[in-house]
């Protein structure tokens, strides 16, 4: 099915056919496909909004690379502001293989639940332990999802997998303005879960998202491989309560011989993390194995008057290859490298 094969075009589903932000690979080939809880059916073709699949599973396993799916929340209403929020989701536990490289999965909504961008989500299955996404497959994209909590499997809600070439190659993913809230994934050096974890891959971009109690934000690995050419820009990063007590880290680069790192227009508001058990309990740490990379504009939460310790301990660290602009601890625009 071509762009144009449905009467009124996709724009009169609530969404145009580009995303407003995701980089897209999609050629005059690709399918778009139609996830639709309240009036769709796996038995349907899933090539039009009328005629939806209901689950994104079935949706995920028609697609072929460069494809789209677009998927509207789980439960909604046809008056306007009767959506019951983020409380009801498609409790799935999906994989993206390999074969299936630039597959775009798009949360949209009609038209009473408009302003309500993260009204699709994603939430752990029953047993609670698998990702809720695993992708193999490179150069995919996510735009207007949310994802709720993650049970305990490492990479607890969106998880890119890579380090085996033509099986699990999951490089150059974009994440633009979707949600991750309470990310429970278990945590450790060199097995981070949490909300985004990124293992062994190349050219990942991070942007525009929000984060509420993840144990771990981003988590951005390697192993004993190289990886890199990261960008991780404009999110938020909040705690349910001031003491950020769920919070292990904010965002963790912790690889072997990464390259070209950029995190910029960052904010962590809460204050210094401080789980249980944690092993980071910093908003942000970069390894020294990282070559070379910037932090801009970062505005972390403080009490006022305090200051907070940055390098080693609490706080920010980073290694002396990275450069360092304008970040913020709520009361000092200074940093130290670690």
């Amino acid at each position: 099915m071509g762009l144009t094969h449905f009467p009124n075009g996709i724009t009169s589903f609530g969404q145009p056919v580009m995303g407003s932000g995701a980089m897209y690979g999609m050629d005059y080939a690709s399918a778009i496909w139609f996830v639709d809880d309240k009036n769709g059916s796996d038995s349907n073709l899933g090539t039009t909004p009328e005629g939806a699949f209901k689950t994104i599973a079935v949706a995920i396993a028609a697609a072929n690379a460069w494809d789209v799916i677009y998927i509207m929340p789980k439960t909604w209403t046809s008056s306007p502001y009767s959506y019951p929020g983020l409380n009801t989701a498609y409790a799935e536990s999906n994989t993206i293989a390999y074969a299936k490289a630039g597959l775009s999965m798009i949360g949209v909504a009609p038209a009473d639940l408009r302003g309500r961008p993260h009204g699709v989500v994603i939430r752990e299955t029953a047993s609670g332990t698998s990702a809720n996404l695993a992708v193999y497959a490179p150069m995919c994209a996510f735009e207007n999802l949310a994802f709720e909590r993650g049970g305990t499997e490492t990479g607890g809600q969106l998880a890119f997998r890579g380090g085996t070439a033509v099986t699990s190659e999951a490089n150059a993913p974009t994440i633009y303005n979707c949600y991750f809230f309470y990310a429970n994934g278990t945590t450790g050096p060199g097995n981070w879960g949490g909300a985004i974890m990124a293992d062994q891959i190349w050219g990942m971009t991070v942007s525009h998202c929000k984060f509420l109690g993840c144990r771990v934000g981003v988590a951005f690995q390697s192993g004993g491989a190289t990886a890199g050419d990261i960008e991780i820009s404009d999110c938020t990063f909040m705690s349910r309560n001031t003491a950020a007590s769920e919070i292990d880290a904010d965002i963790i680069v912790y690889t072997q011989g990464a390259a070209c790192v950029s995190i910029h227009d960052i904010f962590c508001a809460h204050l210094i993390p401080s789980l249980s058990g944690g092993a980071i309990l910093r908003w942000i740490t970069i390894t020294g194995d990282v070559r070379q990379g910037q932090l801009a504009r970062v505005y972390c939460a403080g009490a006022h008057g305090t200051a907070y310790t940055f390098g080693a301990g609490t706080g920010i660290a980073c290694p002396s290859n990275f450069g360092v602009s304008a970040v913020y601890d709520g009361t000092n625009a200074v940093m130290a490298h670690a």
